[in-house]
């Protein structure tokens, strides 16, 4: 008589704890769900200087904990003369970067600009501010503006097709450049692409340097390096924008 009343009880125990491990997963628990842990953001910059026409960029990584899951998201404020455009409104841990690039108009006038980008995850929420200054400058009277361009450094474009030909980066994609400071140096920036370059004429090499950065990576994935003496070749990530200067003496 005693054994049905057992079943019973057994019966009863694995209801609860199915019950429980069902709870746990729509509260975010070990079974998956909603977002749970905690994360802080990286940020490239909060400010930069150009110039109306001109552009700019802005990364953002994600930096979560141990127990971090669920995704954050993100919202980007600006005037919509900056033109901003935010590379990926959502980032975890298989894809934690995203950008903001700004194109200001060219009839904007001078002054600072705030963009606002508001991040959240379960029921946190906080945000991040960032400056654009448009400042004419050393800009002006530079030619071209910052503008749609089918025009990519010929050097560069020859040994990307010779050493890596799967990237398939062409010069009939649409880009977008525009000058930084020092203003021998040009961003382009196309749907896929980040290129820097950074042209050293006041110097007896007339050293040039190359960035390609694939957006969404936070990393640039390789730095070129060429010289009235030297064929371009690849040199250490970090030495992007650094010289030898006694090489230079």
């Amino acid at each position: 008589m005693r054994r049905p009343i057992v079943f019973v009880l057994i019966a009863w125990l694995l209801t609860v704890m199915a019950g429980c491990l069902f709870s746990d997963s729509k509260n975010g628990g070990s079974s998956g769900g909603r977002d749970r842990g905690s994360y802080s953001l990286a940020v490239s910059q909060t400010s930069c200087v150009t110039y109306p026409g001109g552009g700019g960029i802005f990364l953002i990584q994600l930096l979560p904990d141990s127990l971090f899951a669920g995704d954050v998201r993100l919202n980007l404020t600006a005037a919509p003369e900056l033109n901003a455009e935010l590379y990926r409104e959502s980032i975890d841990r298989d894809k934690p970067v995203s950008e903001i690039v700004v194109k200001p108009d060219s009839t904007m006038a001078m002054g600072d600009y705030a963009l606002n980008l508001s991040h959240a995850h379960g029921d946190t929420s906080a945000a991040v501010e960032f400056t654009v200054k448009l400042d004419e400058g050393d800009y002006r009277g530079l030619y071209p503006r910052g503008h749609l361009t089918d025009i990519l450094p010929e050097e560069f474009l020859v040994w990307m097709v010779e050493n890596y030909p799967e990237l398939e980066i062409e010069d009939e994609d649409s880009w977008y450049r525009y000058c930084n400071r020092p203003y021998n140096s040009w961003t382009y920036v196309s749907t896929e692409w980040h290129l820097g370059t950074i042209w050293y004429l006041s110097l007896p090499s007339r050293t040039k340097h190359f960035m390609l950065r694939r957006r969404g990576d936070y990393k640039r994935m390789v730095v070129l390096e060429s010289d009235k003496y030297t064929a371009l070749h690849k040199i250490p990530i970090e030495r992007y924008g650094v010289l030898d200067w006694e090489d230079e003496k």
